[in-house]
């Protein structure tokens, strides 16, 4: 019943946000929908009702780190847009590795609850249809959080992507660790001779033609990135 409330609470802000629904009748429905939480426990409906300020005031606080570790996971997050207080995520994918190697992969598509923009489907290729049946972030995001543990994460501008994870798990109620992250761009400006240091273009230096905009091969771009960081910071030991 919690979850279902959420959810649904959920799906109107995303409404409301994209312009689906008009603001001033949405902000109407989004109240009748928080009246149900009177039916809850009064320990959920205080954390659903303080949802607002929690973004407000969230600093985004997170670790960042340039030491090299040997054990890490490597996250991208695929979403609607760019504004993490607006858009909303569409796809995860998570590389686990042990010295090095890949041990594990989390993926999972998230229903947005609302219509995929035309320019974000150019983007990354990520249709309504194709998320219609996925799961939403609130199903999803502990196991993804489980997934993480207390290991560094490694993505490519990823403080992008923290900052929409962590606004997820505000938004679904999910306790998240103060992460700690190692943007691979940061290293990139270190290591490779190149005028753009977007992982498309990292891509084509790697000569790397797999589908970018998505989650799993963008983060095993990365994660072929910072390998090769970490092997021109070895040599330089």
């Amino acid at each position: 019943k919690q979850t279902t409330i959420s959810n649904r609470i959920i799906r109107l802000q995303n409404a409301i946000n994209s312009g689906k629904i008009d603001k001033s009748t949405g902000n109407e429905k989004l109240q009748y929908h928080i009246s149900d939480l009177k039916k809850l426990d009064g320990d959920f409906k205080n954390k659903i009702l303080a949802i607002p300020l929690i973004i407000e005031k969230n600093k985004y606080d997170y670790n960042k780190t340039t030491d090299f570790v040997d054990d890490y996971v490597v996250l991208d997050i695929e979403t609607t847009g760019l504004d993490y207080k607006r858009d909303v995520i569409l796809e995860i994918g998570c590389l686990k590795y042990k010295n090095h190697q890949l041990v594990d992969t989390f993926h999972t598509l998230i229903n947005p609850g609302m219509h995929i923009p035309e320019q974000t489907t150019e983007a990354n290729h990520i249709t309504d249809d194709m998320v219609k049946d996925a799961p939403f972030a609130s199903e999803k995001l502990k196991e993804l959080i489980d997934f993480i543990g207390n290991n560094v994460i490694v993505g490519h501008n990823v403080g992008f992507d923290i900052k929409f994870l962590i606004t997820a798990c505000c938004f679904c109620i999910i306790d998240y660790p103060k992460f700690t992250t190692i943007n691979t761009i940061t290293l990139a400006h270190k290591y490779l001779p190149l005028d753009s240091y977007s992982l498309d273009s990292i891509r084509k230096y790697f000569h790397n033609n797999d589908i970018a905009h998505r989650a799993i091969s963008d983060c095993e771009m990365t994660a072929m990135l910072y390998q090769y960081c970490y092997e021109q910071n070895s040599k330089n030991i």
